[in-house]
């Protein structure tokens, strides 16, 4: 790329295509807004100014966002398959919205659920984590071993934290362990 070449938008509100790669390399990169406004100047050579306001890289960024996370979703899949095919009591449950996205994954090992069946009498849920990009709510359910160490009976990514996501969380997850519900739930 030339230090001449300009790189912006066009009169169709479409971002030149090298650009475009280089913000998607930044933003896979987890270079913060603020600062990727300021690497785009420097690498093409003048003012971030000359070829975005702010709000427009916001909006670059966040299409750019949008568009990965269809691939996302499908790369996700697709590692639950290969886990399955190695593990064949793994459990999955996936809930989609009347438009076919997806809303909400739990997931479950065989080993998971034999854990379960053996100390899932007292559970913690928690969904404190949050993944960077989508900051989807990630919820894990765990409990005891008898040997008072904590063990993983579940796993899952919610695509908001709602009364009607946690019920589906929770209702899936006992009916993957059987329809054992655990005696006690405490959640944060």
């Amino acid at each position: 790329m030339c230090s001449g070449e300009r790189h912006q938008w066009n009169s169709h509100n479409r971002i030149d295509p090298v650009a475009k790669e280089f913000i998607r390399s930044l933003q896979s990169n987890s270079i913060p807004l603020s600062r990727l406004y300021g690497v785009l100047g420097s690498a093409f050579g003048g003012s971030s100014e000359s070829m975005f306001t702010r709000s427009s890289l916001r909006r670059v960024c966040s299409r750019l966002s949008q568009e990965s996370i269809v691939d996302d979703i499908g790369k996700t899949l697709d590692s639950l398959r290969t886990m399955q095919a190695q593990d064949p009591n793994l459990a999955v449950c996936m809930d989609s919205d009347n438009e076919g996205r997806v809303k909400s994954i739990l997931w479950c090992t065989g080993k998971n659920r034999a854990d379960y069946a053996s100390f899932g009498d007292a559970i913690t849920f928690d969904t404190t984590y949050r993944t960077n990009l989508y900051d989807m709510p990630f919820g894990i359910f765990v409990g005891v071993n008898h040997h008072f160490q904590s063990i993983i009976f579940g796993v899952v990514l919610l695509r908001q934290e709602t009364i009607e996501s946690f019920e589906w969380a929770i209702s899936m997850f006992v009916s993957v362990m059987h329809g054992k519900a655990p005696v006690t739930i405490l959640t944060g």
